[in-house]
């Protein structure tokens, strides 16, 4: 799901949201709704968002363990 979440996504980015749908339909010889397609089009923002969230999480605390070691090293000095 989640790869066609993406494939949707990119295509509705380039395109009008009726082109898209029409594209869709052509490229998958699947009929979808606008309704189907803005529920696609959400859950990969949703995917997105967690993606991005979760990667901010792990850079943040990779940065305070590396900054706690910087500091551990220094107060041995």
């Amino acid at each position: 799901m989640m790869i066609k979440a993406m494939k949707y996504g990119q295509k509705i980015i380039k395109t009008s949201f009726d082109e898209s749908i029409e594209s869709i339909e052509r490229w998958t010889e699947v009929k979808i709704s606008k309704d189907q397609a803005k529920k696609i089009i959400i859950e990969a923002a949703i995917d997105f968002n967690r993606f991005y969230d979760f990667q901010f999480s792990k850079e943040k605390s990779e940065a305070k363990n590396c900054l706690l070691s910087y500091l551990l090293l220094m107060a041995k000095e």
